[in-house]
């Protein structure tokens, strides 16, 4: 319902100031950013801070991409839902003066203010370049106020009719006017570090929403069943507490109980303690160690990663018995660069997976320098350990279904490919794969989908499909590159995770998503989210956390491998943390021990029956 009155707290929209380039760059700060605002003018913000929505890159004839970020973002309600308006300029900040915003302005819609559909450009003012504009919905009149002032600090009007309500746009014809309406004033609040917009009243379920997609979740209670019969203590393993989040999930999780005072011999009944499992996980798990991979392969655990210590010269395994194991285990060299002529250098990114039985390790690797870069798998032989260096196969190179190259050179190109995964749905097996031209021009690397057979999965049985750009600011900074694509399998969808940004702390973790059953070539049937998963603002003290994998451990619960840099200057180090799985069913990878596991709330009681 559209309201004048106040309803604190009101949702505000804002763009930040930039900080060092290193911390939130200006082409992050130009963005649509959301928060709490209260009676007093004290901003909340939402997702650490970080923008919510992004402009998106437009592409050269020459295949390049040129950056943009946002600027004077307007959020204002329509019916059923809400409409922002923007406009485009140049990661500094600075205005964009070019004829891609030539008196136009950005106009997105959106129902629950997580998820934005572009629409058609408002062409406000032909020849004149737009400095602000602000905009409200008349319900009763069915059209949009719009007000703006140009380079030249005039003012002027116009109405809206269509456009917002899935109805053809129409503008009427502009207006001068002496300046902004009182309803177009700008929120005042006391963050002297934002440029802060308009604020809007939310209705209780888009409010509800909101927080639990854009705040982080905390764990608010930990239940069990009050009564369990068991004849041993084995029979106590399949009994769960139920953790119960602020964001309106659940998760179950083993419990650790004390059974000192039960006497299995003497049926009865006992009251019993127990207390929820949290493995613990200091960051860094393993320094020195990128790209990292977790498998849970006949009863044990592994760990692999890229090997920065020795210039990425080298694989090697970890095993345990228990996750927590792996921190302190012994690795097992399985490959290095003297092995064979054909891989010589730049080890990279490997990857555990399972394909009919067999375990294998897609990884990259290169004959000489990073220029000839590419896509290899390697296969365990079968009853093979996968801790010795003899039970790998040689690894070979994945091509295209003719035989060709994974990046196919044409007169006058080159390029390499890296960071190949491959996933299972519906019987047909996918590789993922970051693919990056050098010439005739630097285009940045961007992520590629095919079939593969699983019988030969060195091969391709589709034509690679371009799956999605690096558009987006957070994609681009610093370097535009995608790449580390891993899937996250649900019932429902699958999330394919993504690293975007240069390998920094400006490096990120995206997502993109699909129904199991769509058509998986076409890239129009993925969603791709508007905002990082994780980002430097994510995890206090973890900054450019990146290329993750995930893990489904002995207990059901997943696992998120990463790396991370402890420090602006340190090296890349690997975490691990739960995945938490949002009301929306997707990862959350920032739920760090302290907020997944309340540590007053972790002790639980049920009543046991001896049989």
């Amino acid at each position: 319902m559209m309201t004048s009155e106040i309803d604190y707290p009101q949702l505000l929209c804002y763009t930040r100031y930039p900080l060092a380039d290193e911390l939130y760059a200006s082409r992050l700060a130009y963005s649509l950013h959301l928060g709490w605002l209260n009676e007093q003018g004290l901003v909340e913000p939402l997702n650490h801070d970080y923008g919510v929505l992004f402009a998106s890159a437009y592409q050269l004839e020459n295949g390049q991409l040129q950056a943009r970020s946002l600027r004077s973002v307007w959020l204002f309600e329509i019916p059923g839902g809400y409409a922002l308006t923007a406009l485009l300029c140049h990661p500094d900040g600075a205005p964009d003066d070019s004829e891609l915003s030539r008196g136009r302005a950005l106009l997105y819609t959106t129902k629950d203010l997580v998820h934005y559909q572009r629409q058609p450009d408002l062409l406000l003012q032909g020849g004149q370049y737009i400095r602000d504009l602000r905009v409200r919905y008349h319900p009763e009149q069915k059209v949009c106020e719009l007000y703006w002032f140009n380079m030249d600090s005039r003012y002027f009007t116009s109405r809206l009719y269509g456009g917002v309500t899935g109805e053809p746009a129409r503008l009427t014809a502009a207006e001068p006017t002496k300046g902004f309406p009182d309803w177009a004033a700008c929120a005042l609040t006391r963050r002297t570090d934002i440029s802060a917009r308009s604020a809007l009243n939310l209705p209780d379920p888009v409010r509800r929403y909101l927080k639990a997609k854009l705040e982080v979740p905390v764990n608010t209670a930990n239940t069990v069943v009050p009564e369990v019969c068991a004849a041993g203590p084995a029979d106590l393993d399949q009994v769960k507490a139920r953790a119960i989040y602020s964001d309106q999930t659940d998760c179950l999780k083993p419990v650790d109980w004390d059974l000192s005072g039960v006497r299995w011999e003497k049926p009865g009944r006992y009251q019993i303690n127990g207390r929820v499992r949290q493995p613990h996980f200091s960051f860094p798990f393993a320094q020195w160690r990128a790209d990292p991979c977790l498998t849970y392969w006949k009863g044990q655990y592994y760990f692999i990663a890229t090997n920065d210590a020795d210039q990425n010269h080298s694989f090697s395994i970890r095993r345990a018995a228990l996750l927590t194991g792996l921190a302190e285990a012994t690795e097992y060299e399985i490959l290095n660069i003297h092995q064979y002529p054909f891989l010589k250098d730049l080890l990279w990114a490997p990857e555990f997976h399972v394909i009919n039985g067999q375990l294998m390790l897609f990884h990259g690797g290169t004959p000489e320098g990073f220029a000839q870069e590419q896509c290899w798998v390697t296969r365990l032989r079968r009853g093979g350990d996968p801790c010795v260096r003899g039970d790998w196969l040689e690894p070979q190179v994945i091509r295209r279904a003719n035989g060709d190259s994974l990046f196919k050179s044409q007169a006058g190109t080159s390029g390499i490919t890296l960071d190949l995964t491959v996933f299972e749905t519906q019987a047909t097996w996918y590789a993922v794969w970051s693919q990056r031209q050098f010439l005739p021009v630097d285009t940045g690397a961007w992520l590629y989908i095919a079939q593969i057979d699983p019988e030969r999965p060195w091969q391709l049985c589709s034509e690679p499909v371009l799956l999605t750009l690096p558009e987006y600011a957070w994609e681009n900074n610093h370097a535009f590159v995608v790449e580390g694509p891993y899937m996250l399998k649900r019932h429902d969808q699958l999330c394919l995770v993504y690293s975007g940004a240069l390998i920094d702390s400006s490096y990120t973790v995206g997502m993109l998503t699909a129904s199991p059953d769509a058509d998986l070539l076409n890239p129009a049937c993925w969603r791709k989210n508007n905002y990082p998963l994780l980002s430097s603002l994510s995890v206090p003290g973890e900054y450019g956390p990146g290329h993750n994998a995930f893990m489904t451990d002995q207990d059901g619960l997943i696992w998120n491998s990463y790396h991370a840099h402890a420090g602006l200057e340190a090296p890349r180090s690997s975490g691990i943390r739960r995945v938490h799985l949002d009301i929306d069913g997707q990862p959350r990878l920032d739920l760090t021990e302290e907020r997944d596991l309340k540590p007053e709330l972790a002790e639980v009681r049920t009543w046991l029956t001896v049989i």
